[in-house]
């Protein structure tokens, strides 16, 4: 469950559980977006909250258990939802009937991360950038390379979205979610490119392309 302490071991395992029925529930039922709940999926569910441990549940200042507010959504879902997995994301406006206004804003800001400030630098930039008047100005700025690295990936990232704009390839139509990775989310891999952190994604390279490129490596010792 999110922003709240660990449920005790056995609930992962009656995730597990839950989501193999409905695995197996979902090939007769392929055709509907949304998969109508089974009643022994249901039956996991009441198993999966009844085997958590009340001295570990969540009480919010109001006296409010998280826990058995999810478990009175999870029992009246006919169709699966992240409750189920014991996720709670209380953007999802249907958590308004479990908890007030102000719970949920307890909830949000329980152990909430503070984003630090960004270097002044960073902050200047961006204030240039949105004084410029029209897209001819802007334009002009972003040919100028910089020697801050942080405002030189904002400047290289705006330049490749003005790009795709003027391709036609933003806004997004039919592209895949692969494609949106590649092409939309770029600019968090390049984000790395002037620190320490090396960036790497995608999948592991297969044994037969690891064995060609070390059939042309020396052994450190031989060199």
């Amino acid at each position: 469950m999110s922003n709240s302490a660990a449920p005790i071991s056995e609930a992962p395992n009656l995730v597990d559980a839950f989501w193999q029925v409905h695995d197996e529930h979902s090939y007769s039922s392929s055709t509907s977006k949304q998969i109508k709940l089974s009643p022994l999926q249901k039956g996991i569910v009441v198993d999966m909250f009844a085997k958590l441990d009340e001295t570990k549940m969540w009480r919010l200042s109001t006296g409010t258990v998280v826990e058995q507010q999810m478990k009175m959504f999870a029992l009246e879902c006919n169709f699966e939802h992240p409750v189920h997995s014991m996720v709670l994301d209380v953007s999802d406006k249907s958590w308004l009937k479990y908890f007030t206004p102000e719970e949920i804003q307890e909830i949000k800001n329980h152990q909430k991360k503070v984003l630090v400030d960004l270097p002044s630098t960073i902050e200047d930039y961006i204030k240039k950038l949105r004084e410029c008047q029209n897209v001819t100005m802007l334009k002009s700025m972003l040919t100028q390379e910089l020697s801050d690295p942080g405002c030189e990936w904002i400047r290289s990232s705006l330049l490749q979205y003005i790009h795709l704009f003027k391709c036609n390839y933003l806004p997004l139509s039919a592209q895949t979610e692969g494609d949106i990775l590649r092409r939309i989310w770029f600019f968090v891999d390049t984000a790395f490119d002037y620190s320490k952190i090396d960036c790497r994604g995608g999948e592991k390279a297969s044994k037969s392309s690891s064995a060609g490129r070390n059939a042309q490596r020396v052994i450190a010792g031989e060199e």
